[in-house]
């Protein structure tokens, strides 16, 4: 959670980078609330947050994205006069005042953990997943642990979390869904 989340402005959004798919803006503004509920210790609220609509070369106007998040039911007003006097209008299609917070990544991490630490589930940092088959009602997950040593593992489900920083790509082909 240090990298990409505490790198890309750390972010709980309703669903404003999303203006041409329902189906994404919607999960996000579902999930908002739940999130700023669950994580109250980890939210900044105290700021303004503001959307640009680009003039040039954008592929959603003004009136689409506002009635776009109207229709979703998403906070958003048109900014007032002062914030059009910090912009290029050349450049600037509208601008409007939308709700979003942002979080702390090193205390959503910290509060991850602590949940986690409550619970019977084994992290497991800096493994390569190899296979993952259906054994019975068990799932056999074969890792390459350390770089350099095969280990399979029954489990009674799996799940993979990764980052950007990853020092190998996905193979889909490699693992399928059970």
């Amino acid at each position: 959670m240090q990298h990409a989340s505490y790198n890309n402005q750390a972010r709980v959004h309703q669903g404003y980078h999303y203006p041409r798919s329902v189906l994404t803006a919607l999960r996000s503004r579902e999930t908002f609330s739940k999130f700023i509920l669950e994580f109250p210790e980890c939210i900044y609220r105290d700021f303004t947050k503001y959307y640009l609509i680009g003039k040039p070369l954008g592929k959603v106007s003004s009136s689409q994205f506002y009635s776009f998040f109207k229709r979703l039911g998403a906070p958003i007003s048109r900014a007032d006069g002062k914030i059009f006097g910090l912009v290029n209008p050349n450049y600037v299609e509208d601008c409007f005042l939308t709700q979003e917070f942002a979080f702390d990544s090193v205390k959503l991490k910290t509060a991850m953990l602590h949940s986690l630490s409550e619970t019977n589930v084994e992290i497991q940092y800096e493994h390569k997943a190899l296979k993952v088959e259906r054994v019975g009602n068990e799932i056999l997950l074969t890792i390459l642990n350390d770089k350099t040593k095969e280990v399979s593992q029954e489990s009674g489900s799996v799940s993979n979390f990764v980052s950007a920083l990853n020092s190998y790509l996905w193979n889909p082909g490699s693992c399928q869904a059970l």
